[in-house]
C-alpha cells in the first residue's frame, strides 16, 4: 500500500486516500472512506503510479458529488418518460401496457397524488390493502406491486434517473396459491 494522499473537494472537506496493487490485477486499487461512512474500494483502471492517483480523485469527487433528482414530476411526464425508456430498451408493446397500466391503478388509488415523487413507502403498503379489498385475486395484485416495484426502481429510478427511493421495494406481495400445472399426455387435454 503506498502513503496517504488528499483529495480536496470543492466544498472544502479533505478526503485521505491511499492506492495499493493486487497481485491478480495489473491496475491500482484506490481506497478511501465514502460519504457514507464506509471504507470504499474502487479499481483505478490505471497500472501507471501517477495516472492512477489522478483516476484516484476523479473517482472521489464522483462518489462524493451529490446526485440531482427531479423533484414533483408530473404523472403524464413521468409515464411519457417510461415509455421512452422501454422503447429504447426494445421491449415490446405488451410490457409498455403492462407497466403504464399498473401506474393508473396506483393513480386510481391515490388520485391527489401529483407524481410518483409522493408516493411513500406507507402509500406502498395502503395500495396493496386497497386492491386487496375490492376482491381482486391475489396474483393480480402480486403483480401489480411486481410491475410497480419495477417501473419505480428500474424504470424511473435507474434508467430515467428522477427518483431516489423506491417506495415498493419492501413491500411484500399477498400470499397467494400455487397453480397445478395442467399435463398435457395420451387422453388429456
Amino acid at each position: 500500500m503506498s502513503k496517504t494522499e488528499v483529495c480536496v473537494l470543492s466544498d472544502g472537506r479533505r478526503v485521505e486516500f491511499s492506492l495499493k496493487k493486487r497481485e491478480r490485477d495489473p491496475n491500482l486499487l484506490v481506497v478511501f472512506m465514502g460519504p457514507d461512512g464506509r471504507t470504499k474500494e474502487r479499481s483505478t483502471f490505471e497500472p501507471n503510479q501517477k495516472r492512477a492517483k489522478e483516476s484516484a480523485v476523479a473517482l472521489i469527487v464522483q462518489e462524493y458529488q451529490p446526485k440531482i433528482y427531479y423533484q414533483n414530476i408530473a404523472w403524464e411526464e413521468a409515464i411519457a418518460k417510461l415509455v421512452r425508456a422501454i422503447k429504447a430498451a426494445n421491449l415490446r408493446d405488451n410490457s409498455i401496457e403492462t407497466y403504464t397500466s399498473a401506474v393508473q391503478t396506483l393513480r386510481s388509488v391515490f388520485p391527489k397524488a401529483t407524481g410518483p415523487s409522493v408516493i411513500t413507502p406507507e402509500m406502498a403498503k395502503e395500495y396493496r390493502t386497497a386492491r386487496m379489498e375490492p376482491g381482486y385475486s391475489p396474483h393480480t395484485v402480486k403483480n401489480d406491486l411486481m410491475e410497480l416495484k419495477t417501473v419505480f426502481g428500474k424504470w424511473w429510478g435507474k434508467e430515467c434517473g428522477f427518483l431516489e427511493t423506491n417506495p415498493f421495494a419492501d413491500i411484500e406481495p399477498p400470499k397467494v396459491d400455487r397453480f397445478e400445472p395442467r399435463i398435457i399426455g395420451p387422453g388429456r387435454a
